[in-house]
């Protein structure tokens, strides 16, 4: 038996069911841990009613695991490792790459796709250490540059092993097809869209200003690239994820940063929060919603301690503000299939299928 949204309104249209009882059972099914797979690009596809992955003990240790390996090897590197010089890095990087992809072979033969995937993850990770030696032989650098900051400040030298990172991860995404690879992929291009900023300027101390602008274009971008990933990932894996992740990032981080002490724009800013929630609503992303909602909040409260400013009544102000947050929440909650509904009407027929697929 196969049961779609579309099946559910049908029944409602022949007087079997009232509309909002099928909004209703159609929302209980999915937070039953159902999921729909879209089988065209038409809202009157049917699809076979599937079970969402759950996210279990064992994959939460894989994760953990698999961060602190990555995180080891890239945030965590001390000033110690420069003794090993330019070769010995390259080396160590590309021992750890080799041995990271053996282990993604065997990890996938025994059929273990997560830790596989996040085997592969960390062997592109290894990439911009891997280059970072090679410039220091060839004196890329300097003595007082040091990997460690490559996460920490802005150079247009960081370029060079960005790209070669986002060339190599695309390669091994080719090879392995695991989503969680597009998260080093996805780092890369985060912090090349800050670096690339002083060549497009042609300076880096006079135009710090640029940076917002350059990570809004850059965020958007990547927003666009990961939805027509979206639209035509064809697999189970949702491939999309980390680009949605870090596009969103980058256009949150560069329409914040700014800042501003007028009300006008304030209220502006709360505005471009509340059409990252309706985007995410829209498209089912929950991470529009996440930052949608911070800024919100975070809004609120400036608004609050201006109005409140050495005032005992602050936290009051600020506890009325969770309050009023948590009723937003019952609310959507009870409203939720109504408004999913709604929105799905006035959507593309393209974007209706891929929220039947993805249906997050």
């Amino acid at each position: 038996m196969q049961i779609t949204k579309n099946t559910l309104d049908h029944a409602a249209e022949k007087g079997l069911i009232t509309p909002q009882q099928a909004d209703g059972l159609w929302h209980f099914l999915n937070q039953q841990g159902a999921n729909t797979t879209s089988q065209a690009n038409s809202p009157d596809s049917s699809s076979a009613l599937t079970q969402s992955p759950k996210l279990s003990a064992s994959d939460m240790l894989y994760y953990l695991g698999g961060c602190i390996a990555i995180a080891a090897m890239t945030l965590f590197m001390n000033l110690g490792w420069e003794r090993f010089g330019g070769e010995g890095l390259s080396a160590i990087a590309l021992s750890y790459a080799v041995i990271a992809l053996a282990l993604t072979e065997y990890l996938q033969k025994k059929a273990l796709p997560v830790p596989a995937g996040i085997m592969a993850a960390l062997a592109v990770a290894m990439v911009p250490l891997f280059v970072y030696g090679i410039q220091t032989v060839f004196g890329f650098f300097d003595s007082q540059t040091n990997y460690r900051g490559f996460h920490k400040l802005i150079d247009t030298r960081w370029v060079i092993m960005e790209l070669v990172t986002v060339v190599v991860g695309l390669l091994v995404l080719l090879r392995y097809r695991f989503s969680f690879v597009l998260m080093p992929i996805g780092v890369a291009l985060l912090y090349m869209s800050v670096d690339l900023a002083p060549l497009v300027v042609g300076a880096e101390e006079k135009h710090f200003g640029f940076y917002p602008i350059v990570m809004v274009w850059f965020g958007l971008a990547l927003i666009a690239a990961a939805l027509l990933t979206d639209l035509y990932n064809k697999s189970q894996q949702d491939h999309a994820y980390w680009l949605y992740l870090f596009g969103v990032l980058a256009l949150w981080i560069g329409v914040t940063t700014p800042g501003s002490d007028l009300l006008s724009m304030k209220l502006l800013y709360i505005a471009f929060n509340l059409v990252l929630i309706a985007v995410g609503t829209s498209l089912m992303r929950r991470v529009f919603l996440v930052f949608g909602g911070i800024g919100v909040l975070l809004t609120l409260g400036d608004l609050s301690h201006d109005i409140f400013k050495d005032s005992i009544g602050f936290p009051f102000s600020l506890t009325v503000i969770g309050l009023m947050t948590i009723g937003i929440g019952i609310w959507w909650q009870r409203n939720e299939p109504a408004i999913q509904t709604r929105v799905g009407r006035i959507m593309p027929r393209a974007l209706i299928a891929l929220r039947e697929h993805r249906n997050r």
